[in-house]
């Protein structure tokens, strides 16, 4: 994973710039391997350089003691460690910082100690002890626990290999018009692909790749040119390449000590590539939503929130019961949309394209 205090490093852009630029003499390299090519660089530059911040405490601590107890101590040399060792523990704390994923507290003021309790309640909350197989039998061992999870998503998401989609879109009227439809599908420019770069929060976890939003950020002078390229690419040709859709999934828990799938909760942890493609349509199709989907509609679109409407339905009943004004002249009906749902669930069913995992 790309470790953010490795930005501040003097040296490390010309890391970047090394693994990058490797081999353009034999021509156009694609980008996941210029990512490789970086990793290569920078696990060559940690081999050969100490980035442990933990261990250069110690060290650090160790030398200011032992000059310390010196009858002539080096002043000067006394006053450089000092300065390495305050940024030994500014990279201590921002590592942690980096793992905790706390977004209400920043770093600067030592909470090194509540980053790292951080870091360890949440793996004692997410860790999963045993689960239950088909056969309801509890499994203990991490590669039993791994089929279960993984024959749990195969029937979940295995393809029906549905054949027509017109029983699904009956009735249903065009929303999108030809201006809205030249709008979305007009060319990418690379100030858009940028936009969507930083826009992705750089704390965010990574995909398989390793490589952060503050990678792509920090670096964009180097690595920007390389994925304007292979984006529009894709937006011409309409084809993504299988190694950017490649996902890893992490099971959060809904609750204490899940012992079943449906106790979990998964989470994709896709490419900063995968979502920079993501933003872009996202961008575009946000403009139209609130012209498509239906007013009465409270969700997916911005500044709707579906809470709205059990809210609405709450104060209507309550002024059905306490206003004067509505008790006399107004009546409430419930309908029992439950058949109806069956019904359309049942059509609906058969029509869901699933992803084969």
């Amino acid at each position: 994973m790309f470790d953010k205090r490795w930005i501040s490093k003097p040296e490390f852009l010309g890391i970047i710039k090394e693994g990058w630029c490797k081999d353009d003499a034999a021509g156009s390299r694609a980008l996941l391997h210029r990512i490789s090519n970086c990793r290569k660089s920078i696990s060559l530059w940690k081999r050969v350089t100490n980035q442990n911040s933990k261990k250069r405490i110690t060290q650090l601590k160790q030398k200011l003691e032992e000059e310390g107890l010196k009858l002539q101590p080096n002043r000067g040399l006394l006053q450089a460690w000092k300065w390495e060792l305050a940024e030994a523990y500014r990279e201590e704390e921002l590592f942690w910082k980096q793992k905790s994923r706390e977004k209400w507290l920043k770093e600067g003021d030592r909470n090194t100690k509540f980053f790292h309790g951080s870091v360890q309640r949440r793996r004692v909350q997410n860790r999963i002890i045993s689960l239950f197989d088909v056969n309801n039998v509890e499994q203990f061992a991490e590669g039993s626990k791994g089929e279960i999870a993984v024959d749990y998503f195969r029937q979940l998401f295995t393809s029906s290999k549905p054949d027509s989609f017109e029983v699904a879109l009956e009735g249903m009227l065009p929303r999108v018009t030809a201006h809205m439809n030249e709008v979305m599908t007009r060319p990418v420019s690379g100030e858009e692909i940028k936009q969507a770069a930083f826009s992705i929060k750089g704390e965010s976890t990574p995909g398989a790749d390793g490589m952060s939003g503050h990678f792509y950020q920090a670096y964009w002078d180097i690595v920007g040119p390389q994925v304007i390229t292979e984006v529009q690419q894709f937006f011409e040709s309409g084809s993504l390449p299988p190694e950017w859709n490649f996902t890893q999934i992490c099971l959060i828990p809904k609750k204490p000590n899940p012992s079943r799938m449906t106790d979990l909760r998964p989470i994709s942890l896709c490419s900063v590539i995968y979502k920079i493609v993501s933003k872009i349509l996202c961008n575009r199709l946000k403009c139209f939503l609130p012209s498509i989907v239906s007013d009465t509609q409270g969700a997916f679109v911005s500044g709707r929130l579906i809470s709205d409407n059990i809210l609405l339905a709450h104060e209507m009943i309550h002024a059905l019961r306490t206003n004067s004004n509505c008790d006399e002249d107004f009546i409430a009906i419930k309908t029992d949309m439950s058949k109806a749902y069956d019904r359309f669930h049942t059509r609906c069913s058969s029509m869901v394209h699933r992803m084969d995992i």
